[in-house]
């Protein structure tokens, strides 16, 4: 996993699951430690004949729900062991010295346009946002742990899954697909080491600059997103009310064709509200997407061309996720509605 740690009680993160090696020996990072590989390794196989004992032992049906959380509980061993390495006392008190300080150490009154404030109004996740207000030699710190912790957690991820190719190439596409962020850590930050970080320290200490020179789009964007949100909400609320009340209808009847109905009624009005829903998400996409190009050209022209195309990356992938309240979007994974089409590149 990869965690961004804003404080002792507030940790901010993006999960990475991934299961096989690449680069040589490596996931993304070759500065890890060979002695903490194989332990990492040990402990996926160790965690892995566990499971296999208990599922043999309980005679737990394959494939089922069950058995699904079975994996996890065993599997988990591999993510407390890769934050027990990461997250040492020295490291947690260098967390807590970073959470103290500023990019910008000297804000003005104009306070709407300090650094992190002016990045949420772009819509950018919370562990992003703390990654990019980060004085630079903090940043360097905290992306060469988290690639240390993630490499940790991948050999042994990678060891409890024995190496299986296809699962492999499915959480390296749901990693790349899953934020902006992740995207760039796990394809070009981490590989490289860190070693140049510039682009993203611009991108954090000229925040300000590029939000002015977008102010108009950023409060026409920010003023649709609020009020498209508080009317996506409240259609979703109403809608769960009503689903609700046939549940309980259908707790009390025995009858079969009326149980059909009002699961055909229950279905038939959740996938009406979610298609209202992304119509009024599409709104909200058609005008990120100006805005995105209005924050990326100005970007481009504060820190250079490859801090623009970063920028956008952090922006688009994964934006729509980022936006809904989990539930909705639980609702539009359950019936498999693909986004609007105005949404397509930023899910």
């Amino acid at each position: 996993m990869i965690y961004f740690k804003i404080s002792v009680q507030k940790v901010l993160f993006i999960t990475l699951l991934c299961v096989s090696i690449t680069n040589g020996n490596h996931f993304i990072y070759e500065k890890t430690p060979i002695e903490l590989i194989e332990s990492a390794r040990n402990l996926g196989i160790t965690q892995r004949n566990l499971m296999k004992e208990f599922i043999s032992q309980k005679n737990i049906i394959p494939n089922s729900d069950e058995e699904t959380e079975i994996i996890n509980h065993f599997l988990n061993k591999c993510h407390e062991y890769s934050q027990k390495v990461g997250y040492d006392e020295e490291y947690i008190k260098f967390l807590e010295s970073v959470a103290l300080s500023e990019v910008d150490s000297h804000p003005t009154s104009e306070s709407h346009y300090h650094h992190p404030k002016i990045l949420d109004l772009m819509s950018l996740d919370d562990a992003t946002i703390s990654f990019l207000t980060t004085p630079i030699n903090g940043m360097k710190k905290i992306l060469q742990r988290q690639c240390l912790i993630n490499e940790v957690d991948f050999q042994c991820v990678d060891s409890f899954f024995g190496a299986n190719n296809h699962v492999t190439s499915e959480k390296i596409d749901i990693i790349r697909s899953s934020g902006g962020f992740a995207k760039l850590m796990l394809d070009e930050e981490c590989p490289n080491n860190g070693d140049d970080l510039n682009d993203y320290h611009c991108i954090g200490t000229t925040a300000k600059e590029y939000g002015k020179q977008c102010s108009t789009s950023l409060k026409f964007y920010n003023m649709t997103k609020y009020d498209v949100d508080h009317k996506i909400l409240n259609l979703f609320a109403s809608a769960i009310s009503e689903i609700d009340k046939f549940n309980d209808i259908l707790e009390k009847t025995n009858d079969l064709k009326e149980r059909i109905k009002i699961k055909r009624d229950t279905e038939i009005l959740l996938s009406s509200t979610l298609k209202t829903i992304s119509q009024m998400e599409g709104s909200k996409c058609r005008l990120f997407y100006q805005l995105g190009k209005c924050l990326k050209s100005s970007v481009t022209n504060l820190c250079g061309k490859d801090a623009g195309r970063k920028f956008e990356i952090m922006i688009q992938v994964g934006y729509l996720r980022r936006e809904r309240f989990n539930d909705i979007n639980d609702a539009f994974l359950a019936l498999n509605m693909e986004p609007h089409r105005s949404c397509g590149n930023l899910y």
